[in-house]
């Protein structure tokens, strides 16, 4: 007789809990807080300019990979202590010296699982790619330089 009278409150917790984990939509795995990785991102970089070194088939070619690896180790530099924090409409991005801005977006297509694009309310377009434990997405239009970044 006790319990009858906690069932329609249990009901309404339950309808609350489970609508609002829902608000952000179905496997947003964006949400949550990020942190650049450094050691990934090296590591990713390093593999890319081994592949570009072994592709190269002229001095100038190999030149401008050599280049190519200075400039993105100059990048990773820059991003280190940087991080990201996703609501379900806000992308936050804080540097290593504390100061941030933060955007609106929208999800705009998940070709996969792991996979989703958002549109800022700039109107960038940016895909984010998880892999493991990690997130990356490509800074050029070649998708040979990729910034990783891990769960804070």
């Amino acid at each position: 007789m006790g319990l009858r009278r906690f069932f329609p409150l249990v009901c309404v917790l339950a309808a609350l809990v489970f609508g609002l984990s829902s608000c952000s939509g179905p496997g947003n795995w964006l949400i949550g807080k990020w942190q650049f990785d450094r050691q990934a991102t090296e590591a990713a970089l390093k593999r890319a300019s081994a592949a570009d070194a072994s592709a190269s088939r002229t001095f100038l070619d190999s030149v401008a990979s050599k280049v190519g690896g200075a400039v993105s180790s100059a990048v990773a530099a820059h991003l280190d202590g940087m991080r990201l924090e996703f609501t379900a409409t806000e992308m936050r991005r804080f540097e290593s010296d504390g100061s941030g801005s933060a955007v609106a977006y929208k999800v705009i297509e998940k070709p996969d699982v792991d996979t989703m694009v958002i549109q800022d309310a700039k109107g960038e377009i940016m895909t984010f790619k998880r892999e493991g434990g990690l997130m990356w997405r490509t800074l050029d239009k070649d998708g040979k330089v990729r910034i990783y970044l891990k769960r804070a």
